[in-house]
C-alpha cells in the first residue's frame, strides 16, 4: 500500500509540474545573450542609415513577444536604450526607447519583422557597460 501511495505521489506531482509548465498557454523560446558588455554607444543606424546590416539581430519569428533583459555596470549609469525591427531590407527605430539606470527587464510586443535588435542610444555615467538578453515566447490567443 505504501508503495502505491509514493507512486501516486509522484504521478500527481510529475503531473502538476507539467501542466504548470505546458498547459498554461505559454510557448518560451531560448534565452539569448543578445548584446554581451557593451561599453560605447551604437552609431551604424545614426550614421549609416536604415539599409545597413547589423551583426547583432536575432530572429524572433513564429514568437509574438520578447523579454528583453538589461544588466548594467559602473557608477550613475543611465543608458538610452530601443528595440528595432527590419523586414529584411529596412530597418526602423520604433517608440519603444526606454532609460535604464539598474538591472531590470522589459517586455516587448513583437510587430511581425523579420529581426530585431537592441540599439544602444546612449550611455551616461562612470566606465558605463551593458549586456542585454533576450527571450522570445508566445502568450496564447494574442
Amino acid at each position: 500500500m505504501k508503495k502505491f501511495l509514493l507512486g501516486l505521489a509522484l504521478v500527481l506531482v510529475l503531473a502538476s509540474t507539467s501542466f504548470a509548465q505546458w498547459g498554461s498557454n505559454f510557448e518560451v523560446g531560448r534565452r539569448y545573450v543578445h548584446r554581451p558588455e557593451i561599453s560605447v554607444q551604437d552609431e551604424w543606424w545614426t550614421t549609416m542609415g536604415s539599409t545597413n546590416a547589423t551583426d547583432s539581430s536575432l530572429e524572433f519569428r513564429g514568437y509574438n513577444h520578447v523579454r528583453i533583459d538589461y544588466d548594467i555596470t559602473g557608477s550613475d549609469t543611465v543608458i538610452d536604450v530601443n528595440l528595432q525591427c527590419s523586414n529584411d531590407s529596412t530597418w526602423m527605430s520604433g517608440d519603444s526607447s526606454t532609460s535604464v539606470s539598474r538591472d531590470m527587464y522589459k517586455v516587448y510586443d513583437l510587430s511581425g519583422c523579420a529581426d530585431y535588435n537592441v540599439y544602444i542610444e546612449e550611455m551616461n555615467g562612470t566606465t558605463p557597460a551593458i549586456t542585454v538578453y533576450a527571450t522570445p515566447f508566445n502568450r496564447m490567443g494574442e
